[in-house]
Parts: C-alpha cells; sequence; structure tokens
C-alpha cells in the first residue's frame, strides 16, 4: 500500500513502477555484453547464466528483467567478486522471478529496479540502485557511484523476498526507494537510501556512503526524495541504514519507518539500526525497531533515529532490551545534546509510542535519549530497566534547548538493584499542570522558548530517579510527589511556590532558592547546595531562604556548597516535627527551627558577626562534638525548652531560663557570647541565685518567685528571616517577585 504521508509526485511514480511490475514482462535479460573483465553468457530453458572469471565483471544489458518462471544465475570465483549490471535501454528492470549468486551483484537501471511479489533474491551481496559509475573506478575497486539517474521520478521498489549471505549486503539506492517485501540476512547490512549518489566500500570497514549530488538537488526540488518501509527487513547481528539524504531545497523529504526493522543482538555481535533523514528530513516512525538481544549473555543492541524533524507515532515500538542489559536508543541527538550525532530541530513521542532499553534478566538497563534543539515533546512510554535478577536501573533523558513537553512515563527501575533516572536539561523548567499551553504559565514566567513544561504527574508516576537540570531557572508552580529520589538544579534559581513531598531524597543546587507560604517541602532527606555562578552570569552573593511560614518535613537535612562553589549568604529554614542537621555552610546567618527535636550530625559554619547561627527546637542533640557550631566572627544562641532534653556534645555557653523565641528574640539579647536559652524554669538548686522575668534580663540575686513566675512553657515561635540589607536576601514572600536579573 503506497503511504497516504507521501508527497503526491513520489506517490504517482511509485505507482507507475508498481504498475510496470504487475504487467506482463518480456522474457528474459536482452542484449548482455561483457564490457569489462571476464565473464560468459549463456540462456535458455528460461535460464540466464553468468559465469564469471574475474574477481569484477561489467555487462552492459540493453534490459534486464525477469518473469515469475525465470532465473538469473551467476557464478562468480568467491563471496567478494561483484559482477556490475548496467541496463542501457529505457525500460526499467522488474524482477519476478529469481535471481541467484554466490558473490555480490550490482543492478544499476537508471529508469529504476521493481521486485515484484514473488521475486525471490539470494545473494552474497546485492546493490539495486539508479546511479550509474565509471568503468575505471570500478575495476579499480573504487565503488563511487557518482552519475546520477537523468529521470527523477526514477525509483528502486522490493515487493518480494531478498536474502543476502552472511556478512553480505542489501543495498537499494534511489531517488525513491520503498521496501514493502522481505529482505533478510545475517552479520551483515540492508541499507535502504534516498540518494542519488553514494560510495561502497567493500574491502574496508564495509560502511556504505551516502552523499547528495548537485543533480539530485535539481531533480528533486519539486518531486521531493522518500525513503518508505512497509514490510520486513532482518539483519541479526548486523545493521540496518535507512536514509534519505537531500539539500534544503527539498519541499518533502521523509522517511517513514513502518513494518519491522530488526538487527537482533549477539554477545559478539551486537545489532544496530540507523534511520537518518538528514540536516533537513523529516523521519517517521511508525512501525517497530528492534535490536533485541538474541542470546542469553547478549545485550540490547543501538538504534538512532535522526533528522531534522522527527516523530514516533502512536504504535511504534523501539527496543533495544537484551537479557544481559539494555542497549542504546538515540532520538533526535546525544546526551545533553552533545557528540557527534545530528540534533534534530523538533522531535515528537506521541502517546502510545514505546521505547525500551531493558536489562530483562540480569544486567543494567540502557540509556535512551529524546534530544531537540527547538522543541521536543515527550508524551509516550520509555523504560530503561535494570534485571529481574540483578542489575541497575538505566538512563533516559528528554531534553531540548528550546521548548520542551514533558507528560509522558518513564521507568528506571531495579527490583535487584539501585535505580536509574531520568534526566531533563533545559534552559528553564516550570513544574505545572498547564504544561500543553502555549503562553507562559504566570505572567513572570520566561517565555516558551527554552521552556521546559513538566507534568507533576510525568515525575510521581517515574520509576525511578529523577534529576531536572536547568541552565537558568526552575518553577514549581503546582504541587509534586515523587516516590524516589528528586534532585533540582537550576544555574541561576529555583522558586518553589506549591508542596513538593518526596518519600525519598530531595536534592537542591542552585544559587538563588525562594519558597512561598505554599511552598512545603516534605523529604525523608533534603539537600539543599549552593553552585558557582555559571559562564556569563555575575558572581552572588547566593541565598537559601525558605518563607517564615513555611513548614520543611524533613527528616534529615544538609545545606552546604558544590564542590569548591561559594557558600549560601544567608540560611533560614523552618521545619515541624524532628530534623536531623548533616551539616550547613552559609558566609552570612543559619537559622533554622524544628517544632521537634533537633539533630546536629555534622559542623554547621556562619560568617559574618552577630547573631549569625539560630537554632529554635523542643530539644538539641548535638552529635558532631565541640566544633558542631562555628559562628565565625558572632555567636550562636540555641532555644529550646530545657536543659535536661539537652545533649550539648561539648557546645558551651552561658545559659538565660524562662525566656522563649518569641519573649526574647535574638537582637534582644545582649552581650555577645554563645547563649542557650531555655523555656523551663531554673533548676531549683538555683533559684535562690537567680531569678529569670519574662522579656528582660535576669534582676540581680535571681529572686526565686520572679524566677517561678517566669517559667511557664511556651510554644516556639518561628526565627524571623534574615535582614533584607542591600547584601542580603533578594526575594520577597509575595510569591512573585524575580529572584535572578
Amino acid at each position: 500500500m503506497i503511504s497516504t504521508h507521501a508527497p503526491l509526485g513520489i506517490v504517482l511514480r511509485l505507482a507507475a513502477v508498481i504498475a510496470v511490475a504487475a504487467a506482463p514482462a518480456a522474457a528474459a535479460p536482452e542484449g548482455g555484453k561483457v564490457t569489462g573483465g571476464c565473464a560468459t553468457i549463456t540462456q535458455g530453458d528460461g535460464i540466464t547464466r553468468i559465469d564469471q572469471f574475474t574477481d569484477k565483471a561489467i555487462i552492459d544489458w540493453r534490459k534486464f528483467s525477469l518473469d515469475a518462471s525465470e532465473i538469473a544465475r551467476f557464478h562468480q570465483p568467491g563471496a567478494n567478486a561483484v559482477a556490475l549490471n548496467r541496463v542501457r535501454g529505457s525500460d526499467p528492470s522488474v524482477i519476478l522471478g529469481q535471481l541467484q549468486a554466490n558473490g555480490h551483484v550490482f543492478l544499476v537501471n537508471p529508469n529504476g529496479v521493481v521486485f515484484g511479489p514473488g521475486a525471490k533474491v539470494d545473494v552474497h551481496g546485492l546493490v539495486a540502485t539508479t546511479a550509474d559509475i565509471r568503468n575505471d573506478d570500478f575495476l579499480a575497486g573504487r565503488y563511487r557511484f557518482t552519475i546520477p539517474s537523468p529521470n527523477p521520478d526514477a525509483a528502486v521498489v522490493n515487493q518480494g523476498t531478498i536474502t543476502f549471505g552472511e556478512t553480505g549486503l542489501a543495498a537499494l539506492v534511489a531517488p525513491s526507494v520503498r521496501n514493502d517485501g522481505a529482505i533478510v540476512g545475517t552479520l551483515g547490512e540492508v541499507t535502504l537510501a534516498g540518494a542519488a549518489g553514494f560510495s561502497l566500500d567493500l574491502q574496508g570497514d564495509g560502511l556504505i556512503r551516502f552523499g547528495a549530488t548537485r543533480e539530485l538537488v535539481d531533480g528533486l526540488s519539486r518531486k521531493g526524495a522518500l525513503v518508505t518501509n512497509s514490510g520486513r527487513i532482518e539483519a541479526d547481528g548486523g545493521r540496518v541504514i535507512i536514509t534519505a539524504d537531500a539539500a534544503e531545497s527539498v519541499v518533502d523529504q521523509a522517511i517513514n519507518a513502518g513494518g519491522i526493522i530488526e538487527a537482533r543482538s549477539f554477545a559478539l555481535a551486537p545489532g544496530e539500526i540507523v534511520l537518518d533523514g538528514g540536516d533537513h528530513g523529516t523521519v517517521t516512525v511508525t512501525g517497530t525497531l528492534s535490536t533485541t538481544g538474541a542470546e542469553a549473555d547478549a545485550r540490547g543492541g543501538d538504534i538512532d533515529v535522526l533528522g531534522d524533524r522527527l516523530t514516533l507515532a502512536a504504535g511504534g515500538v523501539i527496543d533495544a532490551s537484551g537479557p544481559a542489559g539494555g542497549g542504546s536508543v538515540h532520538v533526535g541527538g546525544d546526551q545533553r545534546g552533545e557528540g557527534g550525532r545530528r540534533r534534530a530541530s523538533e522531535t515528537v513521542m506521541e502517546p502510545g509510542a514505546v521505547i525500551f532499553a531493558d536489562a530483562t534478566t540480569q544486567g543494567d538497563g540502557g540509556q535512551v535519549v529524546l534530544w531537540a534543539d527547538q522543541k521536543l515533546v515527550f508524551a509516550g512510554t520509555v523504560s530503561a530497566r535494570g534485571g529481574s535478577e540483578g542489575g541497575n536501573g538505566g538512563l533516559v533523558e528528554t531534553s531540548s534547548t528550546g521548548q520542551l513537553l514533558a507528560t509522558g512515563r518513564v521507568d528506571t527501575s531495579a527490583p535487584g538493584g539501585a535505580d536509574g533516572s531520568w534526566l531533563l536539561d533545559p534552559l528553564h523548567v516550570v513544574i505545572t499542570d498547564n504544561g500543553t499551553t502555549a503562553p507562559p504559565v504566570l505572567a513572570d514566567d520566561p517565555p516558551v522558548a527554552g521552556t521546559a513544561y513538566i507534568s507533576p504527574a510525568a515525575i510521581a508516576a517515574a520509576g525511578g530517579n529523577v534529576v531536572i537540570e536547568a541552565s537558568r531557572t526552575i518553577r514549581v508552580n503546582d504541587a509534586l510527589t515523587a516516590a524516589n529520589t528528586l534532585t533540582l538544579w537550576a544555574g541561576v534559581g529555583i522558586v518553589i511556590r506549591q508542596p513538593i513531598v518526596s518519600s525519598n531524597d530531595v536534592r537542591i543546587e542552585t544559587r538563588d532558592i525562594r519558597t512561598t507560604e505554599t511552598g512545603v517541602i516534605t523529604a525523608q532527606h533534603l539537600v539543599v547546595n549552593s553552585i558557582a555562578a555559571q559562564a556569563g552570569q555575575p558572581a552572588g552573593p547566593d541565598y537559601a531562604a525558605f518563607s517564615a511560614d513555611l513548614v520543611t518535613n524533613v527528616g534529615e537535612l544538609s545545606i552546604g556548597r558544590s564542590g569548591d562553589g561559594p557558600a549560601f549568604h544567608d540560611i533560614s529554614i523552618v521545619n515541624t516535627g524532628a530534623l536531623s542537621i548533616e551539616g550547613a555552610v552559609s558566609q552570612g546567618t543559619v537559622s533554622i527551627r524544628s517544632d521537634g527535636p533537633l539533630v546536629i550530625t555534622a559542623p554547621i559554619t556562619a560568617g559574618g558577626s552577630g547573631n549569625t547561627i539560630v537554632l529554635a527546637a523542643s530539644s538539641i542533640d548535638n552529635r558532631a562534638g565541640a566544633g558542631a557550631l562555628d559562628p565565625g566572627a558572632g555567636r550562636f544562641i540555641i532555644y529550646s525548652q530545657s536543659p535536661q532534653t539537652n545533649a550539648r556534645g561539648g557546645l558551651v555557653g552561658r545559659e538565660i531560663f524562662g525566656r522563649t523565641f518569641a519573649t526574647a528574640p535574638p537582637d534582644s539579647l545582649s552581650g555577645t557570647g554563645n547563649t542557650f536559652v531555655y523555656a523551663s524554669a531554673a533548676p531549683i538548686d538555683d533559684q535562690a541565685r537567680a531569678v529569670a522575668t519574662r522579656g528582660t534580663k535576669p534582676p540581680p540575686g535571681n529572686d526565686p518567685a520572679a524566677r517561678l513566675a517566669a517559667s511557664g512553657p511556651e510554644l516556639l515561635a518561628a526565627p524571623p528571616p534574615p535582614s533584607r540589607g542591600s547584601d542580603d536576601l533578594l526575594f520577597s514572600n509575595d510569591g512573585n517577585r524575580e529572584l535572578w536579573n
């Protein structure tokens, strides 16, 4: 069936060629003449026999066709021998019978070649093309097909069965190529190429290299170029290359990959599939591309889908899974847009399209990359799971330097190992349920260009860790839930407007982080690190500030720096429940409140002078030793319920009783030394010596009655945010102001 997606000119010329195949064909090849090398031609009883005595032979034919009962049989010196068959007449070659050879057969017909229904080709290698080659190049082993057909309607079509030998070759090359039949071989190469000229290396690495010529551009600028597969291609342990190479002036130039394209992998011979539409071409995958492992110890192979505009349509399947590990799938470019693969301007993975790079037994999941320079739409399903009997999850990346819409599902889980990761690497990120809207989600959001809109549902459904790395900014505009580790990295800043809930870890790395009153973070372990200014950005100061009304529900918290980057200028945290601080580093102040117990497991460092470290909790458990708090040139103040509930761990300082953060905020406490402030009354044996009253310094003599009057319990209040001088926080709590310029 002719694809309805093909340009009209291509449809008409393919229909014309296929019609020739259906019509009665003149019997047997005619007018054969040996013009190079040594060979003989004998014909009779429907059999054309060519006996070749040299490694290379050239035969010019007036016509070369076979009806259903006819056979053309080449007897050659060996598998590496090549017979060039050039058709000089005006008719296309229509093969309805059998073509047999123990070596390579090159069939050149500028008017086109059709292997019709019922045709059977059994050769070691086959090249069927509309491009011609000079005799001296051929005889010298320079397989440069640089003479394009003068007929822009010429095509090569297969509706029959082509079988090639082990390590052999099957190549169909013309301005338009179509496979509706079967092409089968092992450890060899299948190539379908929409090109007017190409070169072939049989003696070296076996690669076919294609390049559009000026004639191709001129001839196809109105007609278009197309390579279509709706049949079956098998090249186990080998590779399949489908390419359509034309210039920008070509109006319609595409690859339509339907049917089944398979290059199963062996342990020592991984399969490979490459679809390459060139710098300006479109590629659509509607069928199945598979490089699955064919042996118990085989990994999946490699699959590349490259071109300018790419579509993985609903129902399309790409599978690079293997028992011993997943393979690699690259759609639109390399990881992070780097490397040598051709980058797409637009990549679309529709709902219902799937990609697998799983380890099906024991091994690690593979790598899947979806990339686009200008626009990536990810709405399908990608899986790179670790093996059921052991192995780690793989890596999935869906990234773009332009617009990115991510609503699909990713699974990098590993039942018997560590989960893998889903990486998103755009310029700006907005996590929102409204990602499919064209305009910015909020007025202060960056423009659509360069922005990734990521669905919270996609993150929640991810089987594995999620890593979001934005070169500029990240905004959490809708509630977000993550079952595994969530990493947010932004080169400029992060705004959290809605809750983040994780039953695992949340890691945040950026220069500036702000939360609004509704930006609640709930996590088992929260790590917040500052990073150095990225290229082209001004240096600090940088801040970690959480709204005074924020509740950060974390079990363990670490705030510091990434690598040799600068520390945050100020840190302000509020928490409900127990909190374990695994260290914090700040150039300015550190202010932390926990309504439950506070555990210090690593040093907290601040800079500047004054009240540089302020901690408020129901109790303090210092497990980091006497050097747990380094207030720089300032002091630390610790608010808690009573000395009996604290484990100072070597920390020393003066004590004030009967006070709370609300009644005695840090700036109201005189002196410069480190201070412990308790809500409870002083011990009874101290009451004869000291008295504490609310809101004032203890009077001389510490009258016991006055002290008891101040001993009522009082809830801890949140510490105020750091001062907002010219040197301090760039944030406001209205949730709208930018935290970057």
